[in-house]
């Protein structure tokens, strides 16, 4: 059975969620509930610019949504109301949650501050435990995803670069960042970054159409799947990790100019999960 839902403007993110819900936002300053039971859409969410991000935050019922308004919001699904506006300094770029961890960056503002990394507990939603200067503020962060075990992060830039950061301070001698997807000095952006919960081996996903599994414990790569012929855009382990699905298309890095419908329409692939290609490796 085919449903579907029209949106006044591009949707730029979505989620979804255990009660078969799907929580969309995008270019018409929107954040909506669409219950797939019902084929009902309903507005959950208001920002002054379009949304970037919007996630379900399941144990505690509330939507999070991030805008290019520079602020974060929490609203309450049952009652459709805000429960707490934030201003977070600059346009929401990229984040993630798992669990009680929410990490996110900013862009450059109007007023050129530099980018951020915002690190909240949502047991205390409303103040950050910790914010820093983006490490690399002269590139573009394209995603940022947190450990399964919540410990840290890993953000990927335009820069073909990924940061891999531990959040008690007592890690910090963790911290590291390693060069990716480049090839004959050519550089590519990392435009997804997943991880699987079970091993904690994560998949970057690039510009260059290639996909990599590493093992950040280690720091080295674990798998070089087969290139594919568009830029990969997006991927994530299922729940259970049995699946890892990817999308490739085009990422508008060249601008709308560089688009080709029939070169460059989106796919979405499902691939069947292997230990051998997530596993990580044993310390030599």
């Amino acid at each position: 059975m085919k449903s579907e839902i029209v949106l006044d403007a591009p949707p730029l993110s979505c989620d979804f969620s255990d009660d078969g819900k799907v929580y969309a936002a995008g270019c018409d300053n929107k954040g909506y509930i669409w219950d797939l039971n019902s084929n009902n859409k309903q507005q959950i969410a208001q920002h002054t610019e379009p949304i970037a991000y919007i996630r379900h935050i399941q144990d505690k019922n509330l939507i999070l949504t991030g805008g290019w308004d520079s602020k974060i919001s929490y609203w309450d699904g049952r009652q459709s109301n805000v429960v707490a506006s934030l201003d977070i300094g600059g346009p929401f770029a990229c984040g993630d949650v798992r669990g009680n961890l929410l990490v996110l960056t900013t862009a450059f503002s109007a007023s050129r501050q530099q980018p951020k990394i915002l690190v909240y507990d949502l047991n205390n939603p409303q103040n950050p435990f910790s914010s820093t200067v983006s490490p690399h503020p002269n590139y573009v962060c394209k995603t940022i995803k947190c450990f399964p075990d919540q410990k840290g992060y890993a953000m990927g830039t335009i820069e073909g670069r990924v940061q891999i950061w531990y959040l008690d301070s007592k890690m910090s001698g963790s911290n590291f960042a390693f060069k990716c997807h480049r090839q004959d000095n050519q550089v590519f952006s990392v435009n997804d970054i997943a991880f699987h919960s079970g091993y904690g081996t994560f998949a970057t996903c690039g510009m260059d159409g290639n996909m990599i599994i590493w093992d950040k414990e280690n720091r080295t790569r674990v798998k070089n799947f087969k290139k594919m012929n568009n830029a990969l855009t997006c991927a994530t382990f299922s729940k259970d990790d049995k699946v890892f699905a990817y999308a490739t298309g085009y990422d508008w890095s060249q601008g709308p100019q560089g688009y080709d419908q029939q070169k460059m329409a989106p796919q979405i692939y499902l691939h069947e999960v292997k230990d051998v290609d997530v596993k990580n490796k044993k310390k030599t």
